[in-house]
Parts: C-alpha cells; sequence; structure tokens
C-alpha cells in the first residue's frame, strides 16, 4: 500500500497538485491548507490515500499524517465523501475538526459548503468516541481539563502549546482554567 510520494512539484492548483516522483507525475487531490503549503519545483512529501471505488481511482495527498488520519475518519462516516471531507478539511485544521467533534459543536462544521445540520450531528456522533479514545491521532485529556484543552484547541493553540500550561490550571474549574491559560498563552 502507498503512505507517501516524494517528488519534485510540477503544478499545483487549489483542488490537486502533480508531484512527479521517479518519471512518474502523479495527481493528488489536497485540501487548499495543503496546496498553500506547496511550491511548484520544490521537493515534497505527500502522505496519500488511495480512494478506489469501481469506477474510480483517485490518490488524496496531505501535508502531514494526521490530516490524512482525520480526512479517513471524515469518510468513514454515512453521506460525507471525499470531496466534502476535503472541503471540511480546506476549511479547518484537522486540531480545529477534532474539536469541534469532541465539543460537539455541529454549527461550525455545518458552515462547510456540503455539509448540512443532519450531516454535522451525524458525524459528530460517529466520530465523539473515536476523539476521545485518541484513535484521530490527537491526545485530549479525560474530564474538566479535556474541556479546556478542546477549548483552546478551538482557539487556534497548538498541542505543545496547551502542554505548557496544563500543571499551572490543575484543579481549576473550566472558565476559571480557561482563563488562566490564555493568560498564560499570551
Amino acid at each position: 500500500m502507498l503512505d507517501y510520494i516524494k517528488g519534485k512539484v510540477i503544478e499545483v492548483d487549489d483542488e490537486s497538485v502533480v508531484v512527479e516522483a521517479s518519471g512518474v507525475g502523479y495527481r493528488l487531490f489536497v485540501s487548499s491548507i495543503t496546496s498553500k503549503e506547496i511550491k511548484v519545483g520544490d521537493t515534497t512529501k505527500l502522505y496519500v490515500y488511495l480512494y478506489l471505488r469501481e469506477n474510480e481511482m483517485r490518490l488524496f495527498g496531505f501535508y502531514d499524517r494526521n490530516e490524512r488520519k482525520v480526512f479517513k475518519s471524515l469518510i468513514s462516516v454515512s453521506g460525507i465523501g471525499p470531496k466534502v471531507a476535503l472541503n471540511i478539511l480546506s476549511k479547518y485544521t484537522p486540531s480545529q475538526m477534532l474539536a469541534f467533534i469532541a465539543t460537539g459543536d455541529f454549527t461550525s462544521i455545518m458552515s462547510v459548503p456540503g455539509v448540512g445540520k443532519k450531516t454535522a450531528q451525524r458525524l459528530i456522533v460517529e466520530l465523539k468516541d473515536r476523539v476521545n479514545k485518541e484513535e484521530l491521532g490527537v491526545s485530549f485529556i479525560e474530564d474538566k481539563t479535556s474541556d479546556v484543552v478542546q477549548a483552546l484547541m478551538a482557539l487556534g493553540y497548538s498541542k505543545d502549546e496547551i502542554s505548557r500550561v496544563l500543571k499551572k490550571i490543575e484543579g481549576l474549574d473550566i472558565d476559571d482554567a480557561i482563563k488562566m491559560a490564555l493568560k498564560e498563552l499570551s
């Protein structure tokens, strides 16, 4: 099975990139976030997912493994195909999506083209347990701290930044913990 493709970038647009590896040009469909990271002429490494159906075969490329894990989880939800999953990952980072899933924020997910209320709610119901079990590649801490971590991730803070302040907010209620964490992170 393919894990990644490393080669020279030949072409880039909003939906796809062409990477030449060993004399073969591979067209990979990517999120707009990934396409912005790639420049024509550069050598790049993209993690891939091969999507196979009866009459269709497509390669999807991802800048990192977490994006690929979230993509695979998204397409496992009934009613979400690869195009909608890429739309989601074009609007939100993997950590933002995981925070929305973990907190049950279906309204943010509904803002993605092609995702209605029922689909957003189904996505949360089907993936919430996986987020809590760390199957999507992002660590979530249990109980009150988990809510604080999810809130900070939704605000765009990285796992490393958040882990630096966790010890300082232990024992505080959620509101005080978030306030203290924001104060420490600013």
